[in-house]
């Protein structure tokens, strides 16, 4: 027996709608039905609150415990969020102050699966990172996660759309992955098609696309597990849905666009000097005036400073991040050449390597500091929450940023104060990690949310750490009275 889940989110209550994953869940339900093969399809485009999601999935899954299972697929599209060494699959009423009831937890996922012991398990996931996106150091969270994580199965096929410090991008049509993993299925001339061939198809695919998006893929499988066999009804499947593309774009257009009306249209998203510095100036004033909860400002005091950007901790792993992206940003980063040793084989005169070493001189890219390229009214906000109380740490947020004509790209980490004494304390650098995100000026209200957002996120991460200490400590004082 081969069973299919397929759930897709594209409403939600507390971020951004995604449009494009209704029709993502559409095409991928058609595909699934055309191909013949799943005995069992769960199909999930609407009601997709968290316990009306979890209630259909777990009473199919008790339904089908103590029958032999070939293969799961899950396909999933919507926000996605990795959190605390965690996947999570947002729900439409996702609240990140409850988020494992709000959202489907990969592990609780994993858990489902294994009570049916399938001989095999395939995840499609495009997923929008909805949480933190972490600039990396030379670490990729959530693949080593994956990789922990396929173990616990006898064979699989674990797909994602994106690395966890990108996002996975969509158009009024469909999200690219799931695009691309459509059309792998369609160009395919062979009877059979492998989930090697898709995976391959995604891969090249994605090589000729310029966007900081990169599908990545953890197997456990020998590579001659088939997805389907190309029926009738897929072909079929597919010339319909051409014919209907066909269809519209013969369809009379309402409006005649001109090079100029495009290019008219286009530069509403870009801002000039002036406009920026205005945006800063209106930036600061929101800042400070930023409401925090009456809980949260009884302990913490807020002081706010708007400079140029300072060393920063760390300041390599941002500076490596836009140096290896493609931008427009108005940044400068100053780097060296740093030599290094490296020990290498000596060839033979054959050219085959021996048993004997040298050492040879390397260079890497070091890069130290980072600086704006324009004259701003400041480039770094620095946020520290003061405590009220000495048995509580002092905090520090700091939100570097940089400008393209038509973003802002931010910066930020949250980190801890250390004692030294009554009157000094020092940063904990150790521990930091940069999270980054954008903000587009096509809608100025994204540069003023997202500042306020991370304003939030900075709250919640101290009020996390408080509770963990403080709240423990009383249930544990409870269970010994």
């Amino acid at each position: 027996m081969n069973i299919a889940i397929l759930l897709g989110v594209s409403e939600y209550n507390n971020t951004n709608n995604l449009p494009a994953c209704k029709k993502d869940l559409e095409i991928m339900e058609k595909m699934i039905k055309a191909t013949g093969k799943y005995d069992n399809v769960i199909y999930i485009p609407e009601n997709t609150e968290a316990s009306n999601v979890k209630e259909k999935i777990t009473n199919k899954i008790s339904d089908l415990k103590h029958k032999e299972i070939e293969e799961i697929f899950f396909y999933y599209t919507g926000h996605g969020d990795f959190y605390k060494n965690e996947f999570y699959y947002v729900l439409s009423d996702f609240d990140k102050e409850k988020r494992k009831k709000t959202s489907l937890e990969n592990l609780e996922v994993d858990n489902w699966f294994r009570s049916l012991n399938p001989k095999m398990t395939i995840k499609v996931v495009d997923a929008c990172n909805a949480g933190v996106v972490y600039v990396k150091e030379d670490d990729n969270k959530l693949e080593k996660y994956l990789n922990r994580s396929r173990g616990s199965f006898n064979k699989c096929y674990f797909m994602f759309s994106s690395n966890v410090d990108q996002s996975s991008y969509q158009d009024e049509n469909l999200s690219f992955f799931t695009k691309s993993f459509i059309n792998a299925v369609k160009s395919h001339n062979a009877k059979d098609i492998r989930y090697k061939d898709i995976i391959d198809y995604v891969s090249d695919d994605f090589g000729k696309i310029k966007t900081n998006q990169t599908p990545f893929f953890v197997t456990q499988a020998d590579y001659t597990e088939k997805f389907c066999s190309i029926n009738p009804d897929v072909k079929n499947l597919f010339s319909s849905n051409e014919e209907k593309d066909e269809e519209e774009k013969s369809k009379p257009q309402m409006e005649i666009k001109t090079l100029a009306s495009v290019i008219k249209s286009d530069a509403k998203s870009y801002l000039t000097g002036e406009e920026v510095d205005d945006l800063l100036n209106e930036i600061k004033e929101k800042t400070e005036n930023h409401e925090y909860s009456n809980e949260f400002i009884s302990i913490y005091d807020m002081k706010y400073t708007f400079d140029e950007i300072p060393e920063l901790p760390k300041e390599n792993v941002i500076g490596k991040w836009l140096d290896e992206n493609d931008n427009e940003y108005f940044i400068e980063i100053e780097s060296n050449e740093v030599p290094y040793s490296k020990k290498v084989p000596i060839l033979d005169d054959k050219g085959v390597e021996t048993n004997q070493y040298k050492m040879i001189t390397k260079y890497r890219k070091d890069i130290s500091r980072i600086y704006s390229s324009v004259d701003l009214p400041y480039s770094c906000i620095e946020i520290i929450a003061k405590p009220k109380y000495p048995n509580i740490p002092c905090y520090k947020c700091i939100i570097p940023f940089v400008f393209s004509k038509t973003e802002m790209r931010f910066f930020y980490c949250f980190a801890t104060y250390k004692d030294i004494n009554w009157n000094e304390r020092e940063l904990i650098k150790e521990d930091i990690q940069w999270i980054t995100s954008v903000a587009k000026f096509e809608n100025i209200e994204n540069v003023f949310n997202e500042v306020s957002n991370i304003q939030n996120r900075f709250c919640e991460f101290i009020i996390n750490y408080l509770e963990d200490k403080f709240m423990t400590a009383l249930e544990s004082k409870d269970t010994e009275e």
